[in-house]
């Protein structure tokens, strides 16, 4: 029926939808598909929204580079900050323990990750990606005053548990499109590329600003600020993260809607009260498998079962949910092929991504450069990166389709960095950066990352395509975890196998760059063989 007060509500092809439209049909005149993505009427209602969309999209952004600066920051001096909280160390041998600090994060985004996503699905997009981001710059401001090797690991390890932000975008960034592909090809691209702007800022502003009073000893430092930086060296990168930190999250707080559905949105002044109800639903699962592993000596009755304390009564609708929930993505084929290849590629990318500084810091085998050199030629491969990310992402997937673009990133990204080590018939002295050796190491770096943002950019829109809206946030939470889990094991896998290379143990030093890129070809053509067999759900 029409009443002169509604406007017209679309005709969807469910029968129970048709006859009882829902809250937001009749507020927007648009019907839902299927697969939860919102199709609009016609192409018109795609330029109403332009202004809406952009402001939205520029938050994203804002968060997307926030998240890329707190990943990649740290890699310029995780090796220094070892070696000034250890100082028995040296360049050849702290691979090991700078990849085990660099992997704390991961590892704290891979036990919360899920969780987060099942957030996402519940209490909105918005709020969780605001809480993250508040969370975050507390966490840097710790890391950055930590004094210890083992403070320093416990303070990015709770970074990474406090980290919602990769997920919360990208399902952001496909649901503001409202079902238009060209804009969700254009949100996604725009929004996940921001990483290629802060691979150009943050190593330059992180290892300028790391240990300033040791790179810098003609600046004259007096009072409380010498004495502050003296006893944390690294504070001033972390600083800058803190105020990324919040800036995001209040660009984010007013610019950017909650797409979740309203009849799916659940207030946060509920959080406290299904947290209650995840322990007991928890405690009585516990509960219930020392019960059924003590059955032989101890059988209740009927009745007693009934009574039992160890079925608590205040069941859990989160527990229940996730019960329902996860083996419904879990047991999408599609979906499953789609999450292994991007966790075997997010353990290469991560693996590549600490090797190089490594490579540089290492005085036998390597190039032996200091944070601000390593942060120069990263941020010159950043500016290679973000001139030519979107381009190449546009017409490879205007060209090529999104498979086909999986297949062409996942083979480029890697490959281009196994030729690195080709940057010491350049340099004719150690430790000197000279213009031909930065302009090809830059090149070769900005290429791998141009081609691995492809490959993400297309595993994005290819894996949020596999499940319904409202399993999106919840799909991108189990893909976080799986990520952040191959992310953690990649530096670890990375700092073992440069310590084992530069040491002269097993293989000598001279020669020990060769071992370790050619360690990364193998993996990336492993992972470029198991993405060609990938299909999409149509297929």
């Amino acid at each position: 029926r029409r009443c002169r007060c509604w406007p017209e509500v679309i005709r969807t092809r469910r029968p129970s939808s048709a006859c009882h439209p829902t809250k937001y049909q009749i507020m927007t005149g648009k019907e839902e598909t299927n697969t939860g993505d919102i199709r609009t009427e016609n192409h018109e209602e795609d330029q109403d929204d332009t202004p809406g969309f952009a402001m939205s999209l520029v938050a994203l952004c804002v968060g997307s580079f926030t998240n890329g600066y707190l990943t990649i920051s740290v890699f310029p001096y995780a090796g220094f900050l070892v070696m000034h909280t250890i100082p028995s160390t040296t360049e050849e041998s702290v691979g090991t323990l700078a990849g085990f600090l660099a992997s704390s994060f991961m590892v704290g985004r891979t036990l919360t990750a899920y969780s987060w996503g099942r957030a996402s699905d519940r209490y909105g997009r918005k709020f969780v990606l605001t809480l993250t981001l508040v969370l975050s710059a507390v966490c840097s401001l710790g890391f950055g005053m930590a004094t210890t090797f083992r403070s320093a690991m416990l303070w990015r390890f709770w970074q990474g548990v406090s980290n919602a932000i990769l997920g919360s975008t990208k399902t952001v960034a496909t649901e503001i499109s409202k079902g238009s592909e060209k804009k969700e090809h254009r949100a996604m691209g725009t929004v996940i590329g921001m990483r290629s702007f802060s691979y150009l800022f943050a190593p330059a502003i992180a290892g300028m600003l790391a240990e300033p009073l040791t790179q810098y000893p003609e600046w004259k430092i007096h009072g409380w600020c010498r004495s502050a930086l003296e006893v944390y060296p690294f504070i001033l990168p972390n600083l800058v993260a803190s105020i990324l930190c919040l800036i995001s999250a209040l660009v984010v707080a007013l610019h950017l809607p909650e797409t979740l559905p309203f009849n799916q949105l659940r207030s946060p002044s509920k959080i406290p009260i299904d947290a209650l109800n995840a322990v007991v639903g928890f405690v009585g699962s516990c509960l219930r498998t020392v019960q059924a592993r003590l059955s032989f000596c101890w059988q209740p009755s009927a009745s007693e079962s009934e009574r039992n304390f160890l079925l608590p009564t205040m069941a859990s609708k989160t527990d229940q949910s996730t019960k329902e929930t996860q083996p419904s993505i879990w047991s999408r084929r599609v979906t499953r092929q789609h999450l292994f290849v991007h966790w075997m590629y997010a353990f290469v990318s991560m693996a590549t991504d600490e090797i190089f500084p490594l490579f540089c810091m290492s005085k036998v085998g390597g190039l032996g450069l200091t944070e601000a050199s390593i942060g120069t030629v990263l941020s010159c491969a950043g500016i290679i990166f973000a001139a030519g990310q979107y381009v190449t992402l546009s017409m490879i997937l205007d060209r090529f389709g999104v498979y086909k673009s999986l297949v062409i990133g996942s083979f480029i990204g890697v490959q281009a960095f196994t030729l690195i080590p080709t940057s010491l018939l350049l340099q004719s002295e150690p430790g000197q950066v000279g213009i031909s050796m930065t302009t090809w190491l830059s090149l070769l770096i900005g290429i791998g990352k141009v081609f691995t943002s492809v490959y993400f950019i297309s595993l994005a829109i290819a894996l949020n395509k596999t499940v319904p809206t409202s399993q999106r946030g919840t799909m991108n939470g189990i893909a976080v975890f799986g990520g952040s889990l191959a992310r953690g094991l990649g530096p670890v896998f990375a700092g073992w196998l440069s310590t084992v290379a530069y040491s002269d143990v097993m293989f000598p030093a001279q020669y020990g760059s060769i071992l370790v890129y050619s360690s990364t070809c193998f993996f990336g053509i492993l992972v470029t063989w198991r993405v060609m067999g990938l299909k999409s759900e149509s297929e």
